[in-house]
């Protein structure tokens, strides 16, 4: 399995692939983003889709000229 990576063109930002391609799903990927901020350097755009999910603190997705805050999780089991 790939070890964690920071893309190119990415800062404060390391991530890895959990699994490749699975019936419709085309693969699914964890990152951990670094206390004030990390991913892309720039806009950049994906021809597939992407769902984030937020486990600590919250996360900043720009989409178009709309910003989205994405929000920890709360998780009770």
């Amino acid at each position: 399995m790939q070890e964690f990576i920071t893309p190119p063109n990415h800062k404060g930002f390391s991530a890895k692939r959990l699994f490749e391609e699975n019936g419709k799903i085309k693969w699914g990927a964890i990152a951990y983003i670094e206390k004030g901020g990390g991913g892309p350097e720039g806009n950049h755009t994906h021809s597939d889709n992407h769902i984030f999910i937020v486990v600590d603190g919250e996360a900043k997705v720009i989409l178009d000229d709309k910003e989205v805050i994405v929000k920890k999780m709360n998780l009770s089991l």
